[in-house]
């Protein structure tokens, strides 16, 4: 088997985000996504997404999980996640958005490790409760179920993994069956799958931990998009490996999705339009956007538009100092500011204490995040202005000036966009002037 570890797959020296796929029982960072296209070539779609978005670092989680190993004892879910989520801060992840993508157990793990981090308190892990996140889950038993129900899911799951697939492997099977395989599979069931039944108090705190993460991350828009797909045919066309009741998260906050493919072929696709790796796609694309796009999807050159100049680094600073002159001088905008529930989400009440230290704050937050802080700016000065009675000249004057500091603000995210794309040098914008931005906004 593979050594244990999240090893990377692609690496790109300006990446924006990562990619990790966690396999399930009896699966392997390679098989698990590998198909077949219809003229029975082998497909594997970490490559598709390689070529299609060279900027996402893509890592392979491996794991003992085969069914010799597991019939031993065997590390714990928890454990395995725990030991992985040191290795992902080891190996530098946390530090960008994660796409995570777990197919049958693998993403029962994922859900450990998410809620191991958020109990991290002043830890370097904490780092990755508060990255932007995507989870794909796909044929993951969320939810247990009594014994009688985990046999029919080891019994399919054999049926599912081949064992059945020659006369030699049948032959040899029948033997072991001979011998008390029966008895055997049934003391794994107690012995390590014995938190995954239906009153399980392990599985249950899970559910409860994992439920209390999704809402904590939603609230901190921290969420970007979550699926959650299970199989509806069953594997050769024998038995659901993981049916609906146990597949099903049903919480608001996570897409419940049916997909036409059994246990195997969920995570396994014969071309790039498979409608699972389609959806893999959009959650990506929802975490951070393809190099040269917003996340609305509009090209960047629409920021290059009209009076743009190229300028020096200095036009940084110097946007920096107007954004922080025009907020300084606003003092009902700024108040609206700081009482923002999507900025103090996003930012922290502390980086809203002085306009200075908004606007660092600003150069330090990732790039793909500006356009939307940009929209909640422009969505506080639009409701602050709604309240300002036009027939009022002094308070009228004010709006004008809350409109300027938003405009300024507006210019230094550009340029700080601008910047995160063309690496070597910053375009800048010229200043705008009350009226103007008033105008513009």
């Amino acid at each position: 088997m593979a050594e244990f570890g999240i090893h990377p797959y692609h690496r790109s020296n300006a990446s924006v985000a990562d990619l990790v796929l966690v396999h399930g029982l009896k699966g392997n960072s390679r098989d698990t996504w590998t198909g077949k296209d219809d003229s029975g070539q082998p497909t594997y779609w970490p490559d598709w997404i390689k070529a299609q978005r060279p900027d996402v670092n893509i890592w392979l989680v491996d794991y003992e999980s085969s069914l010799d190993g597991w019939l031993q004892p065997a590390m714990p879910l928890d454990q395995i996640a725990g030991s992985l989520l040191m290795h992902a801060h080891d190996q530098g992840l946390g530090a960008r958005p994660i796409h995570w993508v777990g197919h049958s157990m693998g993403g029962l793990i994922i859900k450990h490790l998410l809620c191991r981090a958020r109990s991290r308190e002043n830890s370097n892990l904490k780092k990755f409760d508060e990255v932007p996140t995507a989870i794909t889950f796909l044929g993951t038993p969320h939810h247990g179920s009594d014994v009688a129900e985990w046999k029919e899911f080891f019994g399919g799951l054999l049926i599912a993994l081949d064992l059945f697939g020659t006369s030699g492997a049948a032959t040899a099977f029948a033997k072991i069956f001979k011998k008390g395989a029966e008895k055997l599979r049934n003391q794994r069931i107690e012995s390590h799958v014995q938190q995954l039944s239906k009153h399980s108090d392990a599985l249950g705190k899970l559910n409860e931990d994992f439920a209390q993460w999704l809402a904590s991350a939603s609230r901190r828009n921290r969420l970007i998009e979550a699926r959650n797909y299970y199989e509806k045919l069953p594997v050769k066309n024998l038995v659901v490996v993981v049916p609906k009741r146990s597949a099903q998260l049903a919480n608001g906050l996570v897409e419940d999705l049916a997909a036409q493919e059994d246990h195997l072929s969920i995570c396994k696709y014969a071309s790039r339009n498979n409608a699972l790796f389609v959806g893999i796609e959009s959650s990506l694309r929802a975490l951070c956007p393809e190099s040269g796009k917003s996340p609305d999807g509009e090209d960047n050159k629409n920021y290059r538009q009209g009076k743009i100049i190229p300028l020096d680094r200095s036009m940084l600073q110097h946007q920096a100092a107007h954004a922080i002159e025009c907020l300084q001088r606003t003092s009902f905008y700024w108040t609206a500011l700081q009482a923002s529930v999507n900025l103090k989400n996003w930012l922290t009440a502390q980086c809203l204490i002085s306009p200075s230290v908004f606007i660092e704050s600003l150069s330090m937050i990732p790039p793909f995040e500006l356009p939307r802080l940009m929209r909640e700016l422009r969505n506080v000065f639009k409701e602050q202005k709604n309240r300002i009675p036009e027939k009022e000249p002094a308070i009228s004057k004010e709006a004008e000036v809350a409109a300027a500091a938003t405009v300024a603000c507006f210019l230094f995210c550009t340029c700080l966009l601008i910047e995160a794309e063309a690496g070597d040098g910053v375009v800048g914008l010229p200043s705008v002037g009350d009226r103007d931005a008033s105008h513009l906004l």
